[in-house]
């Protein structure tokens, strides 16, 4: 894992819709907060969009979802995997969604 800078944080959440949010609720990018702190203030949704930010970020060749977007509206599902198509990311999702066979090229049962 490399260096992140603020620009790249930013610009991952601000993909994944969490930019404002952030600043707005919990006081931006560098006020330190309890992974309690972080439980109370984010919505299920809003978590699994934090993670997507971080592969964001990282931009690791593959990635393993399981069940990456079950909380989160299928505005914020489509968007994600957009975006990881977008980056080049590969994928393999986990789920119950039937959404989620739009963005794959195979479905196993």
């Amino acid at each position: 894992a490399g260096f992140v800078t603020e620009g790249m944080a930013q610009d991952a959440l601000a993909v994944v819709g969490l930019q404002e949010l952030l600043l707005r609720q919990l006081g931006g990018l560098h006020t330190r907060h309890s992974p309690q702190e972080w439980s109370a203030a984010l919505s299920p949704g809003q978590r699994q969009l934090l993670v997507c930010a971080r592969i964001f970020v990282q931009s690791p060749a593959l990635v393993l979802l399981d069940e990456a977007t079950s909380a989160m509206p299928s505005a914020d599902e489509a968007r994600i995997y957009h975006r990881l198509k977008a980056l080049g990311i590969a994928f393999v999702s986990v789920g119950h969604r039937d959404s989620l066979e739009a963005y794959h090229d195979q479905v196993i049962d």
